[in-house]
């Protein structure tokens, strides 16, 4: 991996909120066109579902495969060359550049549901609706996400990468690229300049629109509603819908009890597409040392003995277990769950994180 200087890059706070507001905005103006000429009759064209859908999983998943797992957690370790396609893919969603949501997803994690905790929705005293929405895309406008000093904090590791450094400053390079490969894509395959406008629409606009929402949505609503499998110092959650439309980034339980885990789906039911995709590329030898808890890990973690027995019921049933969890009496009890300093995610993986995670890696 090639070392770069840990400079920070300028960071324009004039600009910062009429970027965030365009980010907020313009796909959501796509919406209302897409939306307004499907009621016209202007339907899509099976050529429109495929760019949307192939544009939406590669992006997405550069979020949630990328941007979280690999840069944010180190959950696996990828080629250099995938490291660079996932920074790139992460970039077009328009979520923000590759350091900058590393470090601010870092920041969360050290201080999850406690003040300093950048999009909590259960800080302040605000009604529930408003704390959601701050939670959602309130935080955004905040000065403090733009500040390089906290880049610096949170991700030295990703400054010293310089090919990862390279694409983080090029951020408005992918932006646009993620909105010129759908509209070319529509022109080639309809040959026409609707259907390049099509492409535009729905494999640019409208996907960033959901993409960005579906990211948001785990903050806002897997730290409100939802069940919680195991014991954490946060009130994060898993729900199950939301994981469909998240490529599996909505078991937020699972994932706050075991950060270092590159599967977030503990069962086969667990819609965990990020995850699965994850293990192709390993199976196509692109990533390795794919992190993820033992049954044991999982069974001392669990909320309550009815969930260690759905584990690992002889594990649960062993005294030595028996000895070392204190399980949650309740929901509004949360208990320390251990969760890895950012510091120490910067570096490298801690030894309560090996711990966690056991010998469970591909």
């Amino acid at each position: 991996m090639a070392q770069a200087t840990t400079a920070a890059p300028p960071v324009d706070r004039n600009n910062d909120r009429l970027v965030t507001a365009l980010d907020v905005l313009l796909p959501l103006l796509g919406v209302g066109t897409a939306l307004y000429l499907l009621l016209a009759g202007h339907h899509l064209s099976i050529w429109n579902v495929i760019i949307f859908a192939s544009m939406w999983l590669a992006t997405f998943f550069g979020v949630e495969g990328g941007f979280h797992r690999l840069f944010s957690h180190q959950s696996y370790i990828a080629s250099p060359r995938t490291r660079q396609l996932l920074a790139i893919l992460g970039s077009m969603a328009f979520q923000g550049p590759v350091i900058w949501w590393a470090a601010t997803h870092r920041n969360h994690h050290k201080l999850s549901d406690r003040p300093g905790d950048p999009h909590s929705p259960n800080l302040g005293k605000q009604g529930l609706l408003r704390r959601m929405f701050y939670a959602h895309i309130g935080w955004l406008f905040s000065r403090r996400t733009a500040l390089p000093q906290e880049w610096m904090r949170y991700a030295p590791d990703l400054f010293r990468d310089r090919a990862i450094l390279a694409i983080h400053m090029r951020y408005w390079y992918w932006v646009g690229l993620g909105l010129v490969i759908p509209t070319v894509l529509g022109g080639l395959l309809t040959w026409s300049l609707y259907g390049a406008f099509m492409g535009f629409l729905w494999g640019g606009l409208v996907r960033i629109f959901l993409v960005t929402h579906g990211v948001w949505a785990i903050n806002s609503i897997c730290h409100t509603f939802g069940k919680r499998h195991f014991r954490t110092k946060d009130r994060s959650t898993n729900v199950a819908l939301l994981s469909i439309a998240t490529v599996g980034g909505a078991w937020h339980n699972n994932h706050h009890a075991f950060p270092g885990s590159a599967i977030c789906g503990f069962r086969l039911w667990h819609f965990d597409i990020s995850g699965w995709i994850i293990v192709l590329l390993h199976k196509l030898g692109l990533v390795s040392k794919i992190h993820r808890p033992s049954p044991q890990a999982m069974a001392r973690r669990a909320i309550n003995l009815r969930e260690a027995m759905r584990i690992a019921p002889q594990i649960a049933q062993s005294e030595l277990v028996k000895s070392q969890i204190e399980f949650e009496p309740a929901a509004s009890q949360v208990a320390d769950a251990g969760t890895i300093p950012a510091s120490t995610m910067a570096q490298t993986h801690s030894a309560e994180h090996s711990a966690l995670l056991s010998n469970d890696t591909l």
